[in-house]
């Protein structure tokens, strides 16, 4: 009887050690997500910042306020008729408001 029960013991001290281990494991698997998950959240906050915004029409606005742009002269009758429907859109809002 002795030995079922000495053996009984030992099984059941194998287990609460199998169980501290795990829960040992999972705490430390927990630290690991916890800390990448923050790792991931800075770059995706940082990587946006990093980006280079173009300037694409950093030239052609040179070379319009020199007028040496290609076909300049379609070039300013198209911002010509831009504004003037602009201003028209304002004129009929303004209509509108007005009745």
């Amino acid at each position: 009887m002795k030995h079922s029960s000495i053996a009984q013991c030992l099984k059941a001290v194998a287990e609460v050690n199998v169980a501290g281990l795990l829960n040992h494991r999972k705490k430390i698997n927990m630290e690991i997500h916890r800390k990448l998950f923050v790792l991931i959240a800075a770059s995706l906050l940082t990587l946006p910042a990093c980006e280079q915004q173009p300037n694409a029409n950093k030239t052609d606005g040179i070379k319009d306020a020199l007028d040496a742009r290609p076909n300049e002269e379609m070039r300013d009758l198209g911002e010509d008729i831009g504004k003037a429907a602009k201003d028209i859109g304002g004129d009929i809002k303004d209509a509108v408001k007005e009745k």
